[in-house]
């Protein structure tokens, strides 16, 4: 679950009065790293972080060489429990999980800087219609090191390409990303979508493309193809939320995965109304039948551990 503009600003407030992220100033811990999967789990082929970067995250984490589809990876953070959001009104999104961490909005700025494009559903945008995908929106370089910067290095697109998975476009037409000169954007659709859609949404939107990837379901394959051959996009973060998420992994479309830990529980909603999803919702797996991860390293700060798990065989 991702977090930003005004629902940022008022999650903060709120955190702050509680408690800060135990982690302190420095860059994050390495505990583990690569374990006896390393060679299996490093890519033969790819780009490596820059020497400042691996300095602050403690290591490597090189981008696979890809042809037919981008490389795609998730981040989110999670509850002790395993959940996603208070999914209460003003602390629906990540902020509040994190505890306020430094080092996840750094997880965070530094997977957003390696990505061409980043995936969300449209329940994102409905729960924070404020939602931007730069890096810097998360970290500022007066707080150490400018992420965003790297993103030039590592050869990334120009803009961001941001990909809305939406079947029936059901997301505010006002949202801010959707005006972003700084931002393409691609609405991933159906066809029911694309007759849903009021003449007058896209009047102000700029830089926005609709396209319908099925008639009454998304092929999530078919996008990332499309974003890979016509837009320029080798690398796509997935920030959820836990529909879009659970509809990758069942179709075989994570390569990685980012997972920051806080040590907080949220326990089940007493309000019906206020879902607390898991990481994954929408998807059972059967015991038979289940993707399977493999961990790639695992560091702290304080009582948050962060973890990066691999899918690729």
């Amino acid at each position: 679950m991702t977090t930003s503009g005004a629902a940022r600003g008022a999650e903060e407030s709120a955190v702050l009065a509680e408690g800060v992220d135990e982690g302190g100033d420095g860059p994050l811990f390495r505990v583990f790293d690569g374990g006896f999967d390393a060679a299996e789990c490093a890519p033969p082929f790819g780009q490596h972080l820059h020497p400042q970067i691996r300095h602050w995250y403690g290591g490597d984490w090189v981008v696979p060489d890809t042809s037919e589809r981008p490389y795609v990876y998730s981040n989110f953070v999670i509850s002790h429990d395993g959940r996603i959001s208070f999914g209460e009104p003003g602390r629906s999104t990540g902020y509040a999980v994190s505890m306020n961490s430094r080092h996840d909005r750094w997880i965070m700025a530094l997977t957003r800087s390696r990505a061409d494009a980043v995936l969300i559903g449209d329940g994102i945008l409905r729960g924070d219609p404020d939602f931007r995908c730069g890096a810097d929106y998360v970290w500022s370089a007066a707080e150490g090191l400018d992420v965003e910067a790297f993103r030039r290095v590592d050869g990334r697109r120009s803009k961001y390409l941001c990909v809305i998975v939406s079947y029936e476009m059901n997301f505010p037409a006002d949202c801010a990303i959707l005006t972003d000169p700084e931002v393409d954007v691609l609405v991933a659709t159906t066809d029911r979508g694309l007759s849903r859609m009021a003449a007058g949404d896209q009047a102000e939107w700029t830089g926005v493309q609709v396209r319908s990837f099925g008639a009454e379901s998304v092929d999530l394959a078919q996008v990332l193809r499309e974003a890979h051959r016509e837009l320029r996009a080798r690398t796509v973060l997935c920030e959820g939320g836990a529909l879009l998420y659970g509809s990758m992994l069942q179709a075989g479309l994570i390569d990685d995965e980012f997972l920051t830990l806080s040590p907080l529980m949220i326990g089940p909603p007493r309000n019906p109304a206020h879902r607390r999803p898991t990481v994954i919702d929408g998807t059972d797996f059967t015991s038979d039948r289940h993707p399977v991860s493999r961990l790639v390293s695992v560091r702290a700060a304080g009582s948050h551990l962060f973890l990066h798990s691999t899918y690729r065989v």
